[in-house]
């Protein structure tokens, strides 16, 4: 059955929205005129986000997260993920209704700018750009399917949305004098900073992914193998274990040994004729697999989280070069 995009249920939310958003324009006019400043169109009773560690736990489909990149507050459902680097992700209206046909006022109600999905303002993001983010709550599973079948619906991939998702959308937008275009733009504004970092992030990953899943993986391009690893793990009771290798025309030595506390893999730079640390590569970066970030050589030494998807350790410069080495040892 075809869904009616000018059902009275959806007259009724979008009138809603109106009268919410009309209502928040006078409000943030009449601070800004008080202030005789800058308005960042946060709502009373809207407190941002305490200052504090991000979240720990990897994004993941179904988290609603709190960004940290946006100018005002903002809550994110993560709606799926694409792949090893990246997620899509749809943020939550300030407001409690829908605005037009592509956005979805969820079964969820979180209150404080979690009850409408902007499915419209939907974007892919990538693990790095996420991770700087709060982790404070969970999208239900029925509202995650919804969420994904009206984003698929809007980019024409699905010809129908049934009924239990429609009505609770608001009507769609036919004139390009309406009103609701500005609300658009400023949400669109909101995401500037977001979406430089997370462009930025995202030639980052395209970048590790062809260093990481490079064919060759010979000293020569960098790379410490993983056969290196293991021998340094089978060899972690006799004292004084560890591998060298030349950091070929850097005038440094490369070791790299098993932390017996930790259980890391440790790079230490040296240089190769006092063999004492050297700051040489600091800023350099230590590349393990496609879910860790990249490690910073800092203070002469770096240390790299051993896991199961452990392929190998390579070594790249701050341009994205490979440093080639020589094993010694």
């Amino acid at each position: 059955m075809k869904t009616n995009p000018m059902s009275p249920e959806r007259k009724r939310l979008t009138k809603s929205f109106f009268v919410a958003w009309l209502l928040d324009r006078k409000l943030a006019k009449v601070a800004t005129d008080e202030q005789d400043g800058p308005n960042d169109a946060v709502p009373a009773g809207a407190a941002l986000a305490e200052p504090r560690d991000f979240s720990s736990e990897a994004p993941a489909p179904g988290q609603i997260r709190v960004l940290s990149q946006t100018e005002t507050l903002t809550y994110a459902a993560v709606l799926a993920r694409w792949d090893e680097w990246s997620f899509l992700i749809a943020p939550f209206s300030r407001f409690e209704d829908p605005a037009t046909d592509e956005e979805l006022k969820t079964a969820f109600q979180g209150g404080l700018r979690m009850d409408v999905l902007q499915i419209w303002n939907a974007r892919t993001a990538m693990s790095a750009t996420l991770q700087k983010s709060w982790l404070v709550g969970t999208l239900p599973e029925q509202d995650l399917d919804d969420a994904f079948l009206l984003w698929k619906w809007s980019i024409g991939d699905v010809a129908e949305l049934p009924e239990r998702i429609s009505e609770r959308t608001g009507v769609p937008i036919y004139r390009t004098d309406d009103p609701r275009l500005e609300y658009r733009r400023e949400a669109l504004e909101n995401f500037a900073a977001f979406d430089a970092e997370d462009d930025a992030n995202a030639k980052w990953a395209e970048m590790l992914g062809e260093w990481l899943h490079g064919k060759d993986k010979s000293p020569v391009n960098g790379w410490i193998s993983v056969g290196d690893e293991e021998r340094i793990a089978a060899a972690s009771e006799r004292p004084n274990e560890f591998l060298l290798y030349r950091v070929v025309g850097k005038g440094v030595l490369l070791s790299v040994e098993r932390s017996r506390s930790s259980g890391e893999l440790v790079l230490s730079v040296l240089d190769e004729s006092t063999e004492k640390p050297s700051p040489a590569l600091d800023g350099f970066f230590v590349l393990v697999d496609s879910e860790t970030d990249p490690i910073i050589v800092q203070g002469s030494i770096a240390r790299v989280p051993i896991s199961s998807k452990l392929e190998g350790v390579r070594l790249v410069d701050p341009q994205g070069d490979a440093i080639s080495l020589e094993k010694l040892s």
